[in-house]
């Protein structure tokens, strides 16, 4: 997916000073990934095996050899026989011989005009035929067969918008977005507004996209994800459309920077406007808010997902930072301590036996003092600092507040963080 992976990018390099050293990336882990698999549209989901192709492609065994044998001898008596090139083009056809079927056809018409509707008709239904036979050539993953069964739908038929649309399919699926992006073009050409030709031109559009911004060419990602979103009104395309600005603005600096904070933190609220629940598109949105300066917002987003993820470390350094931006300190060494243990998920198995132990190394600390008061604290997570050294944090909760204690101290204020 895109590296809308915002988690991976460092927003303390926004603020020069170490107010409080804390580093957070943002990231949205369950973004759905771009469909690259062949025709999922048509229910059919390809596999990575591959088949040795056929050397044919029969679609309808309706019409005997005999049949065939007969139509033959009936030509070589009477070469401008319209019915029997007719009924040889519908045997050839069905047996996937497309070249051939369509050169009877042609002849039936040419001695024949008023055949061209029943020929055209026959033309249509093996163009189908062949296309579904690529469909479940590309299901099974054998992308030769299928590529082989749209060249015989095609010279039943030329340029039918759906053989354009599964050629568009086909070059998607082996890792040709751009090839697969003209046959779009040509497919909505032919068919303009097709809602399903539509959603696989937005879907290559938005893979196309995602590799221009792993390339950093962050205007070429913007002007494809611009035009997604005038066909779709995807909460994906707003949202990687956003990732994309961010990174410009991490390009940029002064006016500049701030107009694309202005509109990276607009496709984030686009998102939620579509979708209010999007975790990741408000954990974003908060970061863009954080990087343009707008403190006290990203605070209320910040502890907002707090509420619904309580575990997360990733949003109490997010939040710490903000706190440490709006002069809260103590908040935001507590929130930084809080997520820091939590991110690297390390709780001690025996709480009980580490805190007297830890009672012992800091003898006449608030620690010392507190679990004598109260007791084993209710856990004990541990991270390691840059260095190697092993930070503990001890957790003793008072209604919906968390106390942290570090090395000895209480930590900062206390901090809301319900029990699990």
């Amino acid at each position: 997916m895109f590296p809308c992976n915002m988690r991976g990018q460092d927003l303390t390099a926004w603020f020069p000073g170490p107010k409080i050293p804390t580093m957070f990336s943002l990231s949205r882990p369950h973004l759905p990934q771009i469909l690259l698999g062949l025709f999922l549209s048509a229910g059919i989901v390809g596999c990575t095996t591959t088949q040795a192709p056929p050397p044919s492609v029969h679609v309808d065994d309706s019409r005997s050899e005999d049949a065939e044998t007969e139509f033959r001898k009936r030509l070589n008596s009477k070469p401008n026989d319209p019915e029997a090139h007719h009924g040889l083009g519908q045997i050839l056809a069905a047996q996937g011989n497309a070249i051939e079927a369509d050169l009877h056809f042609t002849k039936a018409v040419q001695i024949d005009a008023s055949r061209r509707s029943r020929v055209n008709l026959d033309r249509e239904r093996y163009a189908s035929q062949f296309q579904s036979k690529a469909v479940e050539f590309a299901g099974e993953g054998s992308y030769e067969s299928a590529g082989r069964a749209l060249n015989q739908a095609d010279t039943m038929l030329r340029g039918l918008p759906r053989t354009l649309y599964l050629r568009g399919r086909l070059a998607q699926s082996q890792g040709d977005p751009l090839g697969a992006r003209e046959y779009y073009e040509q497919a909505l050409e032919k068919l303009p507004g097709n809602a399903e030709y539509t959603e696989a031109y937005v879907e290559v559009l938005l893979e196309l996209g995602r590799e221009r911004n792993q390339e950093q060419d962050f205007e070429g990602a913007r002007g494809l994800l611009e035009e997604a979103a005038e066909l779709s009104s995807s909460p994906d395309v707003d949202y990687l459309l956003g990732t994309v600005l961010y990174s410009m603005a991490q390009a940029s600096s002064g006016e500049e920077q701030q107009a694309y904070l202005v509109e990276a933190a607009e496709s984030f609220r686009a998102v939620l406007d579509k979708a209010p629940k999007d975790e990741d598109a408000r954990y974003n949105l908060g970061a863009v808010l954080l990087s343009s300066g707008q403190f006290e917002e990203a605070v209320g987003i910040y502890e907002s997902l707090i509420l619904d993820n309580p575990r997360d470390g990733d949003l109490f350094l997010a939040l710490s930072l903000a706190h440490g931006r709006t002069g809260q300190s103590e908040m935001a060494m507590a929130e930084d301590a809080i997520g820091r243990a939590l991110r690297e998920n390390r709780p001690v198995d025996a709480p009980a036996t580490w805190a007297r132990r830890a009672t012992t190394r800091f003898e006449n600390s608030d620690l010392a003092s507190t679990y004598r008061r109260l007791g084993s604290p209710e856990a004990i997570y541990t991270y390691s600092r840059l260095g190697g050294d092993l930070v503990e944090v001890w957790f003793y909760w008072d209604q919906r507040k968390v106390i942290a204690f570090q090395d000895g101290g209480r930590y900062g204020v206390p901090v809301d963080l319900p029990r699990d």
